[in-house]
């Protein structure tokens, strides 16, 4: 998480999780408060763990960039066992094919065009 920029209400942040049953919204508002503190945000309004559906279009979106992330970052880890393959077949590895689809599907996503619904 970034510092917060300067200038009015640049400073706030609005946290939103999927639900959970084994944490309460209190529990993961005093995990994250040390972070926002030290990082100069103030929290707007309590932390919101909704259930997960087509509603809630923004945690579909950010389970999705968790997602590709995670993924990244555990085939990264790994790197060294594709040191011992050959350059030729370093294109057909699975491996490697899923991270480099990672890498470019989150490049993609940080690239969308929002567009507003026009009514007829």
């Amino acid at each position: 998480m970034p510092q917060a920029t300067k200038g009015s209400g640049k400073d706030v942040a609005a946290i939103y999780c999927d639900y959970r049953s084994d944490i309460t919204s209190y529990e993961v508002q005093n995990i994250i408060m040390p972070v926002l503190n030290k990082k100069g945000f103030t929290l707007l309004e309590k932390v919101a763990m909704p259930h997960s559906n087509f509603h809630t279009v923004g945690i579909l979106y950010a389970d999705i960039v968790a997602y590709l992330s995670a993924r990244i970052d555990t085939i990264s880890s790994d790197i060294g066992l594709f040191e011992s393959i050959p350059p030729e077949q370093l294109k057909k590895n699975g491996k490697v094919k899923k991270l480099k689809s990672s890498v470019e599907l989150i490049k993609k996503i940080k690239n969308l065009d929002r567009y507003a619904v026009k009514v007829k």
